[in-house]
């Protein structure tokens, strides 16, 4: 069976970052933990901000605290790994210097790469696929690219479970905060919490369909 072909690019020299990151452009990965990857087996992209210093380190994505957080917190609850073939990435695939906030112009500069991944990973499953972006900068790159125009995390959350083409192929728009933004902002985590269990909800299609009220005709008092 012929997988995803999902590479690092180590040759990357397309921003600043290269310069200083000792794993420049850490690759997307399947998470081992998933289900392993066959055309049939539903699937989930889950897309990050950028790696750390133990991702750098290590040249693998979500391999540091937000990562312990994502498997832990995330797709533990989600109930998806006996289920999905999980893969990890970032929108951007350098680390920044001191863990420095990242700029449109690495996004930019990064674009192609989730792109392209993310275009090898539709044409081989045949099954259904899903989007999870973690943050605003994921959530941007995405609904940029394949909703014609970027979107806050908040407003992303509104388009929740919303059919989205890629590569001539229906997958699920999802998106929560970021496991770094929650071990900045505990308070998130009630937010995340209530994403969750909706998102989990459409992934194992038991969301209640809506139906019409019982409506009880008024009986007068005289009756």
């Amino acid at each position: 069976m012929i997988l995803p072909i999902l590479k690092a690019r180590p040759e990357c020299t397309q921003c600043e970052l290269h310069t200083e990151a000792k794993n420049p452009g850490v690759p997307t990965i399947h998470y081992t933990e998933s289900v392993f990857p066959s055309p049939t087996t539903p699937y989930i992209f889950v897309i990050g901000m950028n790696p750390g210093y133990n991702e750098d380190k290590e040249n693998k994505p979500f391999v540091g605290p937000s990562g312990v957080m994502l498997k832990s917190a995330y797709l533990n609850p989600l109930d998806v790994l006996k289920t999905h073939s999980i893969y990890l990435t970032n929108a951007v695939r350098c680390s920044t210097p001191g863990d420095t906030k990242i700029k449109n112009s690495h996004v930019k500069a990064c674009k192609q790469h989730t792109q392209d991944d993310l275009n090898e990973v539709v044409q081989f499953h045949t099954s259904t696929g899903s989007i999870l972006c973690l943050g605003t900068h994921a959530t941007q790159v995405i609904t940029k690219e394949y909703l014609g125009k970027a979107v806050s995390i908040k407003q992303g959350l509104e388009l929740q479970g919303q059919p989205i083409d890629v590569s001539g192929k229906q997958l699920n728009f999802f998106c929560t905060y970021h496991p770094a933004g929650v071990m900045r902002s505990p308070n998130l985590k009630y937010g995340v919490a209530e994403h969750l269990e909706l998102i989990g909800q459409q992934l194992q299609g038991n969301v209640p369909a809506p139906s019409l009220p019982n409506i009880v005709q008024i009986r007068s008092p005289h009756k």
